[in-house]
């Protein structure tokens, strides 16, 4: 609690926010998706496309 210029006392409440990331994998233990992004591979394993750069 903060004491204010009026001579009362302020309740702050600070919230924290939780940012969560949610990691799916294949049988190959590559990642297939973080959140609502999908990342896909070719037959090599080599990364073709995260949703966002092909």
């Amino acid at each position: 609690m903060l004491h204010s210029f009026l001579g009362g006392f302020l309740d702050i409440t600070w919230a924290k926010s939780i940012n969560e990331t949610n990691y799916g994998y294949n049988a190959a233990n590559q990642m297939t998706s973080a959140n609502a992004t999908t990342l896909t591979y070719d037959h090599n394993g080599n990364l073709l496309g995260d949703g966002a750069n092909i």
